[in-house]
């Protein structure tokens, strides 16, 4: 596994084999490709890791109004 620092105004970046290892513009990244153009230092993550942040939110508000719609049913039968 190659370990490659890159210093880029004053800071030094440390790419471990191809992933992004430091913190980088107040976010730590330890997964992803690295693109050095310039000045900037690109990350992207993996297209895996946002396809399942998004279905665990579409899952999260799934159960959120699964709960909301239990009580709120529960109550109306309480009320009979």
């Amino acid at each position: 596994m190659s370990i490659n620092k890159v210093t880029v105004n004053g800071k030094t970046y440390i790419i471990k084999g191809g992933t992004y290892s430091t913190v980088f513009n107040g976010k730590v990244y330890s997964d992803g490709e690295v693109y050095l153009d310039g000045e900037r230092i690109y990350c992207k993550k993996p297209i895996f890791l946002r396809i399942l942040k998004f279905l665990l939110f579409i899952a999260s508000i799934y159960v959120i109004s699964g709960i909301y719609f239990l009580i709120c049913g529960f109550l109306l039968l309480m009320k009979k």
